[in-house]
């Protein structure tokens, strides 16, 4: 029979990742794709109403990225601006690794 404390052991913890084990640096992100596609990843700061109202929903997956992707940079070639966002993103993270430390263990 197990002991009242193996029985209270926590076995799981559930959180998200960003903003808790790592740190995303969003002002080179958007400084980055700004200098290589002259456009601003900055949508609900940087566009008018409109365009904001266009894209709602688009941090919980009710437009598709490469939609907006398409028409804030108005380029047909939405794979390379992917690409290089992708690329700019994971350089632009700060890693908690104390925290990484405690989560592997």
């Amino acid at each position: 029979m197990k002991s009242e404390k193996q029985r209270r052991r926590i076995k799981a913890i559930i959180f998200d990742a960003g903003g808790v084990l790592f740190k995303t640096d969003w002002d080179s992100i958007k400084k980055e794709i700004l200098k290589k596609h002259k456009f601003s990843i900055f949508l609900y700061s940087d566009y008018p109403l409109n365009i904001q109202e266009q894209f709602q929903g688009i941090n919980v997956g009710k437009c598709s990225f490469r939609k907006v992707i398409k028409e804030l940079s108005h380029s047909s070639n939405s794979d390379k601006i992917i690409q290089d966002y992708k690329k700019a993103y994971l350089k632009h993270q700060n890693i908690n690794h104390k925290l990484l430390v405690l989560v592997k263990n």
